[in-house]
């Protein structure tokens, strides 16, 4: 609690608009958070701790919203990472089913969060913290001196590597016109000296398929396809 007692700001809101509230994002006091999480590295697995807290948002328009920050950090290299929804209520990330719907990634001195829907989705971060509460405090910190960024909901940097539905291996989908992301599941990521190579599920069909993604700086490019043998 000390932690959210150092940013609380009282403030007074009538429907949805800020009254006398200037910009900023202010901790809710009860409502932190903490989980345990594992992630890829070059070689095994490493612990990330995981935080959730509710946040209010007074955005400089005059609106105000609530959101909810996510803090993932990695003991061993310091390397953390942030994320902030935000919405009319307040946003609930699935913990218990977080390690299925995202693959975490530790290597190249940064840590990464991979998804897959209609395409491959990657969120790194190379920033560093002493702990998990100095990385919730840096992520308050950049938060509120960028809190017009976070209104106009800027991807940050986000990276997103589109895959079309006919570059799958026959079998892979139950048919062509299929539509993409609803029944596929990123099921495992290995570290590959440059690049994550990620096995892709159809959740239908149970086949699996594998494709590479290889970072050349701060940018990724991806491979084909190539297909596995059908799951028994």
């Amino acid at each position: 609690m000390r932690s959210a007692a150092k940013y609380m700001i009282m403030t007074v809101a009538l429907g949805g608009w800020g009254l006398d509230a200037a910009p900023g994002v202010r901790p809710v006091p009860g409502t932190r958070n903490d989980h345990v999480l594992t992630a890829v590295r070059e070689s095994g697995r490493t612990y990330l701790a995981g935080r959730e807290l509710k946040v209010d948002l007074d955005f400089p328009s005059g609106m105000s919203r609530k959101g909810e920050l996510i803090v993932l950090f990695e003991p061993s290299t310091g390397l953390f990472l942030r994320i902030l929804h935000w919405a009319n209520d307040y946003p609930k990330t699935p913990w218990t089913d977080m390690d299925a719907q995202w693959q975490f990634g530790v290597a190249a001195g940064r840590l990464v969060i991979v998804t897959f829907a209609e395409g491959v989705g990657i969120v790194q971060s190379t920033e560093k913290a002493s702990s998990i509460d100095d990385a919730e405090t840096q992520s308050l910190n950049w938060a509120q001196g960028h809190i017009a960024d976070l209104e106009a909901r800027s991807s940050g940097g986000n990276i997103f590597l589109a895959v079309g539905k006919f570059e799958f291996p026959e079998g892979f989908l139950r048919l062509r016109h299929d539509p993409m992301g609803l029944r596929m599941k990123l099921v495992d990521m290995v570290w590959q000296g440059e690049g994550w190579d990620l096995t892709i599920e159809n959740m239908d069909t149970h086949r699996r398929a594998k494709l590479l993604v290889t970072q050349h700086g701060n940018n990724w490019v991806r491979s084909g396809i190539r297909p596995q043998p059908a799951q028994k």
